[in-house]
Protein backbone atom coordinates (compact mmCIF):
# COMPACT_ATOMS: atom_id res chain seq x y z
CA UNK A 1 0.00 0.00 0.00
CA UNK A 2 2.91 2.38 0.71
CA UNK A 3 4.24 1.79 -2.81
CA UNK A 4 0.82 2.69 -4.21
CA UNK A 5 0.85 5.95 -2.21
CA UNK A 6 4.37 6.78 -3.41
CA UNK A 7 3.35 6.14 -7.02
CA UNK A 8 0.22 8.23 -6.52
CA UNK A 9 2.19 11.14 -5.10
CA UNK A 10 4.60 10.89 -8.02
CA UNK A 11 1.71 10.85 -10.47
CA UNK A 12 -0.24 13.67 -8.86
CA UNK A 13 2.65 15.87 -7.80
CA UNK A 14 5.41 14.48 -9.99
CA UNK A 15 6.38 17.89 -11.28
CA UNK A 16 9.86 19.15 -10.54
CA UNK A 17 10.06 22.67 -9.05
CA UNK A 18 11.09 23.96 -12.48
CA UNK A 19 8.11 22.29 -14.14
CA UNK A 20 5.80 23.70 -11.47
CA UNK A 21 7.15 27.20 -12.05
CA UNK A 22 6.75 26.84 -15.83
CA UNK A 23 3.36 25.10 -15.77
CA UNK A 24 0.91 26.83 -18.03
CA UNK A 25 -2.71 27.65 -17.27
CA UNK A 26 -4.84 25.71 -19.71
CA UNK A 27 -8.15 27.50 -20.23
CA UNK A 28 -10.70 25.40 -22.11
CA UNK A 29 -8.43 22.34 -22.33
CA UNK A 30 -11.50 20.15 -22.08
CA UNK A 31 -14.48 21.84 -23.68
CA UNK A 32 -17.33 22.65 -21.36
CA UNK A 33 -17.32 23.86 -17.82
CA UNK A 34 -18.45 20.68 -16.02
CA UNK A 35 -16.42 17.45 -15.81
CA UNK A 36 -17.26 14.34 -13.80
CA UNK A 37 -15.83 10.94 -12.88
CA UNK A 38 -16.93 7.98 -10.79
CA UNK A 39 -14.61 7.14 -7.89
CA UNK A 40 -14.13 3.40 -7.45
CA UNK A 41 -11.16 2.81 -5.11
CA UNK A 42 -10.25 4.50 -1.86
CA UNK A 43 -7.28 4.81 0.49
CA UNK A 44 -8.97 6.76 3.28
CA UNK A 45 -7.85 8.50 6.39
CA UNK A 46 -10.62 7.54 8.87
CA UNK A 47 -10.96 11.19 9.90
CA UNK A 48 -12.22 12.05 6.40
CA UNK A 49 -15.04 9.54 6.03
CA UNK A 50 -16.23 7.53 9.02
CA UNK A 51 -17.89 4.36 7.79
CA UNK A 52 -17.55 2.05 4.82
CA UNK A 53 -17.03 3.86 1.50
CA UNK A 54 -17.84 1.86 -1.62
CA UNK A 55 -18.57 4.57 -4.17
CA UNK A 56 -18.09 8.20 -4.92
CA UNK A 57 -18.18 10.99 -7.45
CA UNK A 58 -15.90 13.82 -8.49
CA UNK A 59 -17.03 16.93 -10.34
CA UNK A 60 -14.96 19.82 -11.61
CA UNK A 61 -16.98 22.90 -12.47
CA UNK A 62 -14.64 25.11 -14.47
CA UNK A 63 -17.35 27.73 -14.99
CA UNK A 64 -18.14 28.18 -11.28
CA UNK A 65 -14.48 27.37 -10.45
CA UNK A 66 -14.89 24.63 -7.87
CA UNK A 67 -14.16 20.95 -7.31
CA UNK A 68 -16.60 18.70 -5.46
CA UNK A 69 -15.89 15.24 -4.02
CA UNK A 70 -18.67 13.02 -2.67
CA UNK A 71 -18.06 9.64 -1.02
CA UNK A 72 -20.96 7.29 -0.39
CA UNK A 73 -21.88 4.03 1.26
CA UNK A 74 -24.21 2.20 -1.11
CA UNK A 75 -25.86 -0.58 0.87
CA UNK A 76 -26.60 -3.79 -0.97
CA UNK A 77 -30.15 -5.04 -1.31
CA UNK A 78 -31.03 -8.53 -2.62
CA UNK A 79 -32.67 -8.70 -6.04
CA UNK A 80 -36.46 -8.17 -6.03
CA UNK A 81 -36.39 -7.00 -2.40
CA UNK A 82 -37.42 -3.65 -0.98
CA UNK A 83 -34.83 -2.40 1.47
CA UNK A 84 -35.04 0.91 3.27
CA UNK A 85 -31.44 0.50 4.37
CA UNK A 86 -30.38 0.37 0.69
CA UNK A 87 -30.52 4.15 0.37
CA UNK A 88 -27.03 5.61 -0.10
CA UNK A 89 -25.42 7.33 2.86
CA UNK A 90 -23.28 10.37 2.07
CA UNK A 91 -20.09 10.11 4.15
CA UNK A 92 -18.13 13.02 2.67
CA UNK A 93 -19.21 16.01 0.60
CA UNK A 94 -16.55 18.66 0.06
CA UNK A 95 -16.62 21.55 -2.39
CA UNK A 96 -13.52 23.74 -2.64
CA UNK A 97 -12.67 26.68 -4.92
CA UNK A 98 -10.60 25.79 -8.00
CA UNK A 99 -7.42 27.88 -7.84
CA UNK A 100 -5.12 26.37 -10.46
CA UNK A 101 -5.06 24.23 -13.59
CA UNK A 102 -1.70 23.07 -14.93
CA UNK A 103 -0.18 20.42 -17.15
CA UNK A 104 2.83 18.24 -16.31
CA UNK A 105 5.59 17.50 -18.80
CA UNK A 106 3.90 14.11 -19.40
CA UNK A 107 0.55 15.68 -20.29
CA UNK A 108 -1.28 15.01 -17.02
CA UNK A 109 -3.75 17.82 -16.31
CA UNK A 110 -3.68 18.79 -12.64
CA UNK A 111 -6.57 20.66 -11.01
CA UNK A 112 -5.97 22.20 -7.57
CA UNK A 113 -8.68 23.44 -5.20
CA UNK A 114 -7.82 25.02 -1.84
CA UNK A 115 -9.70 26.57 1.06
CA UNK A 116 -7.79 27.82 4.12
CA UNK A 117 -10.02 28.60 7.11
CA UNK A 118 -7.23 28.33 9.74
CA UNK A 119 -7.11 32.09 10.37
CA UNK A 120 -10.75 31.87 11.52
CA UNK A 121 -10.17 28.74 13.64
CA UNK A 122 -11.10 26.33 10.86
CA UNK A 123 -9.11 23.88 8.76
CA UNK A 124 -6.99 23.96 5.63
CA UNK A 125 -8.46 21.74 2.89
CA UNK A 126 -6.95 20.86 -0.46
CA UNK A 127 -8.14 18.67 -3.34
CA UNK A 128 -5.69 17.83 -6.12
CA UNK A 129 -7.05 15.97 -9.14
CA UNK A 130 -4.74 14.40 -11.73
CA UNK A 131 -6.39 13.64 -15.07
CA UNK A 132 -4.09 10.86 -16.29
CA UNK A 133 -6.03 10.21 -19.52
CA UNK A 134 -3.73 12.41 -21.62
CA UNK A 135 -0.50 11.18 -19.96
CA UNK A 136 1.92 10.12 -22.69
CA UNK A 137 4.70 8.91 -20.36
CA UNK A 138 4.86 5.49 -18.71
CA UNK A 139 1.72 5.05 -16.64
CA UNK A 140 2.28 4.69 -12.91
CA UNK A 141 -1.42 4.13 -12.20
CA UNK A 142 -4.16 1.99 -13.67
CA UNK A 143 -6.69 4.70 -12.82
CA UNK A 144 -7.51 7.51 -15.26
CA UNK A 145 -8.26 9.94 -12.42
CA UNK A 146 -6.34 10.23 -9.16
CA UNK A 147 -7.55 12.49 -6.33
CA UNK A 148 -5.63 13.53 -3.22
CA UNK A 149 -7.67 15.10 -0.40
CA UNK A 150 -5.67 16.76 2.39
CA UNK A 151 -6.76 18.52 5.57
CA UNK A 152 -4.82 20.24 8.34
CA UNK A 153 -6.25 21.84 11.48
CA UNK A 154 -3.48 23.91 13.00
CA UNK A 155 0.11 24.75 12.22
CA UNK A 156 1.57 22.03 14.46
CA UNK A 157 -1.07 19.32 13.99
CA UNK A 158 -0.58 16.38 11.61
CA UNK A 159 -1.79 16.50 8.03
CA UNK A 160 -4.56 14.04 7.13
CA UNK A 161 -4.45 12.69 3.59
CA UNK A 162 -6.75 10.40 1.61
CA UNK A 163 -6.56 9.14 -1.98
CA UNK A 164 -9.41 8.31 -4.34
CA UNK A 165 -9.13 6.65 -7.75
CA UNK A 166 -11.60 6.71 -10.58
CA UNK A 167 -12.70 6.60 -14.18
CA UNK A 168 -11.92 9.05 -16.97
CA UNK A 169 -13.11 12.62 -16.44
CA UNK A 170 -15.97 13.18 -18.87
CA UNK A 171 -17.78 16.28 -19.92
CA UNK A 172 -21.28 16.34 -18.46
CA UNK A 173 -24.17 17.53 -20.59
CA UNK A 174 -26.12 19.10 -17.75
CA UNK A 175 -25.24 21.20 -14.77
CA UNK A 176 -25.52 19.81 -11.29
CA UNK A 177 -26.88 21.82 -8.43
CA UNK A 178 -25.49 21.60 -4.99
Amino acid sequence: MKLLNILTIAAVLGLTPTQQANAEYIPGQIKGPLLGADLNAFNLNPAHAPGHVNGGYLSINKGAKHIQVQLMNYSRCPANARCLHALPIKLLDRTLPLVKIERSACGTIIYTAVKDMRPAGGIYSEIIVADMSKNHCAKAEKWATVVRYTTKSGNNLPVKTSYFYGSVLEQLMHTMTR
